[in-house]
């Protein structure tokens, strides 16, 4: 299905100085798109001395008189080129987050907030409904790698004979805590 795109718009945003890819972050249709509708419109690409001119008075270029006030325009969202990165997720399911030593695992971010403790290399993160990407507290349980691998261990063995150790194991951890 085709969304309609308001053509004269477009060109009149362009005609005011927008660059193609500022009417792009706009109106959510591709620079690509913007060029074409400019051509069927009659209205030719600018030089490069125009896009010059345009950017230093947009105050986009470095040696802009008005820095502070221009370039406020031009930070955040209103970058054409800004991608929203707060936290992603790859193939593996985990979401990691930015923080200020780098890209971390979420769940090993609220666990070390809520204990209000760094967390060592040998504790790991164990989702208590199997879910990777819910990182409630209380889905959290804290355990060391060598637990974390028995758990999982105990939980292949339930699955192919059917019989469930697992809370041996959850006792004796609760018991050693």
């Amino acid at each position: 299905m085709f969304r309609k795109i308001d053509e004269s718009k477009i060109v009149k945003m362009y005609l005011a100085g927008e660059s193609a890819l500022t009417i792009e972050k706009k109106t959510k249709v591709s620079y690509k798109t913007v060029y074409r509708i400019l051509e069927r419109n009659g209205v030719g690409r600018r030089d490069n001395s125009e896009k010059t001119i345009n950017a230093f008075l947009k105050g986009r270029m470095k040696h802009s008189k008005l820095p502070e006030i221009a370039r406020k325009n031009w930070l955040g969202n209103n970058n054409p080129r800004f991608k929203n990165v707060g936290s992603k997720r790859f193939s593996h399911e985990y979401i990691l987050i930015k923080t200020l030593h780098g890209w971390v695992n979420e769940e090993r971010d609220i666990a070390s907030k809520c204990l209000n403790r760094p967390l060592s290399m040998n504790e790991t993160i164990h989702h208590i409904n199997g879910k990777k990407d819910d990182n409630r507290p209380e889905n959290l349980y804290l355990m060391t790698r060598a637990e974390h691998k028995a758990w999982h261990v105990l939980d292949n063995l339930r699955k192919k004979s059917g019989v469930d150790i697992r809370p041996k194991l959850i006792s004796n951890l609760k018991n050693k805590n």
